[in-house]
């Protein structure tokens, strides 16, 4: 088993360290004239973004952020060629047309089996070795197992628990374990009945059984969850005591809400396995029986994934399976994704005094005082049941011993880059289920994010294997004493796959894409922009 230790001790990240992480200069406060006024009622935190010179990008936030750059580096969050987005309208077939200036170009989709994916020969870095790399589908995890030990693919997604044994004593494989950054949950629509009521969601988080569940479907690297942000993650509450599993008191819970003999609700379950749920099916059903000894009669139901994330989102289940894998080390990734400003409808709706713990939180730069912010966060929900975190699961991925320079990604979304195979220059990477589109800060699946972290590449990137930001396509940056104005300096020469030039009013384009609603190229492929309301906490005028 191979762990990366460097990632699994407490990831306090202090502002110093990111500003230290590369060539970027600290400026003195006369040094930058910031001509914006802050919005302090803004639930967003850009205040403007603006091109200073044909290689020069200011962006300027409403308050400092101590989690600004780890956003930044989140790939979605890399510029698309304005011309390509311009031909397509914004919209429409581009979710099938991506152009970026990553190392790694678009070549075709064919759906439900393969996107293929080009060296990038432009590419500002060193070339990639692979000439081409193949994503495939295969949906069973023992079929994509059975399909690396046979040779046809060279490189698996998320091994399934009960094949992690089998393929570590396999003298042809290699086996690489990422930490449990991530979170598998039941959720909760409290804004459907009876869930609206506090002792019902109480006495669904007493009826599970999380330590039996874990240990039926998971590895042994798996951890219980008590909250929402993961162990070794900025936030994290070492001394949050969970719900216990007491099916007495959850029965006795239900009748005092008045439902002595219990009520019907739907369960929803995705129909593929995820890094947080490899077995969903198993674990839905465990569930349906843990609701069941309670008096809770769930029907399971699914649909196809990308149909099953748009219906959850919109507020259509009761009782609902889903997750969340961390983008960047920090509670604001898990917390303000489901319950800030920017958070959907899945769970019914934000709680007012948790949105300004969080508001808080994100703004606070001490990090003792802010985890304070984010104790007093966690026991909110915690207590308030608007879902039940299940697992940490600690998944695996595995590659044919002939390929080289793999660096397991916390993040779960692979840099291929990197990657050689000896004596070919192709690689077939397997994965349980498709990409739900490509114009990715609208997209929110990880299938379609671990391919547009070959395709695009965003001003500042992690650097791979590690939770470190490092320069991508902006050279080097420099943020204001207030820590509220950042200026990034461009690579020279950049191109995007198309030939058109990667310079800062492409890069202002696509920020004023992402997030003004009135820009006319503000289509994307639902129109949600989920990651970017996710990251910035809202949009332009909100």
């Amino acid at each position: 088993m191979r762990v990366h230790r460097q990632l699994m001790p407490m990831l306090v990240i202090s502002i110093g360290l990111l500003l230290s992480a590369c060539v970027q200069e600290r400026l003195s406060a006369p040094s930058i004239s910031i001509s914006h006024v802050t919005d302090s009622t803004s639930q967003g935190i850009l205040t403007s973004v603006e091109m200073i010179s044909p290689l020069s990008v200011r962006l300027v936030l409403n308050h400092p952020d101590p989690a600004f750059l780890q956003k930044l580096a989140f790939p979605s969050f890399g510029p698309g060629s304005p011309t390509n987005i311009r031909q397509y309208t914004g919209g429409g077939d581009l979710i099938r047309n991506p152009v970026g200036a990553g190392p790694f170009r678009f070549v075709k989709w064919a759906d439900g089996d393969t996107i293929t994916l080009e060296r990038n020969e432009d590419y500002w870095g060193p070339k990639p070795a692979l000439k081409t790399l193949t994503y495939r589908v295969i949906k069973e995890p023992t079929a994509r197992f059975l399909a690396l030990r046979a040779g046809t693919v060279d490189g698996i997604d998320n091994l399934a628990p009960d094949d992690i044994a089998a393929a570590q004593t396999d003298p042809n494989l290699a086996v690489y374990t990422r930490p449990p950054f991530n979170i598998g949950f039941l959720g909760i629509n409290r804004a459907r009945k009876p869930f609206d009521d506090p002792r019902v969601r109480q006495a669904v988080a007493l009826s599970v059984n999380k330590a039996e569940l874990v240990k039926a479907f998971f590895p042994p690297t798996a951890v219980a969850a008590s909250q929402f942000t993961p162990p070794g993650i900025f936030g994290h509450s070492d001394s949050l005591a969970d719900w216990p599993y007491d099916p007495g008191r959850a029965r006795a819970l239900l009748a005092q809400a008045g439902y002595p003999s219990g009520f019907k609700a739907k369960l929803w379950v995705m129909g593929i396995g995820r890094p947080y749920f490899p077995n969903p099916d198993r674990v839905g059903e465990a569930l349906q029986a843990y609701l069941a000894a309670v008096g809770i009669q769930a029907e399971i139901v699914t649909y196809d994934w990308g149909t099953y994330l748009k219906k959850v989102r919109a507020g259509e289940a009761d009782l609902f399976l889903n997750g969340w894998i961390a983008d960047y080390p920090d509670a604001t990734n898990f917390l303000d994704t489901f319950f800030g400003a920017g958070a959907d409808g899945s769970l019914g709706g934000q709680f007012p005094e948790l949105m300004g713990m969080l508001q808080e939180g994100g703004a606070t730069l001490d990090a003792a005082n802010r985890q304070g912010i984010y104790d007093r966060a966690n026991t909110f929900i915690h207590d308030q049941v608007p879902a039940v975190p299940l697992v940490h699961n600690s998944t695996a991925v595995a590659f044919r011993k002939d390929v080289k320079g793999v660096q397991p990604s916390p993040f779960s979304q692979e840099f291929f880059y990197p990657v050689s195979v000896a004596g070919k220059d192709h690689l077939i990477f397997a994965r349980g289920g498709d990409s739900v589109g490509l114009d990715c800060v609208d997209e929110s699946d990880l299938e379609s994010q671990m391919v547009c972290a070959q395709i695009f590449e965003p001003l500042v990137r992690f650097k791979p294997g590690t939770t470190e930001v490092i320069p991508g396509l902006a050279e080097r940056w420099e943020v204001s004493d207030d820590l509220k104005t950042w200026t990034f300096t461009l690579r020279p020469g950049v191109k995007f796959h198309d030939g058109t030039p990667l310079d800062a009013d492409a890069v202002v384009f696509n920020f004023e894409r992402w997030w003004d609603k009135a820009n006319p190229y503000h289509v994307g492929h639902t129109g949600s922009f989920v990651m970017w309301g996710y990251y910035f906490g809202g949009f332009k005028g909100e």
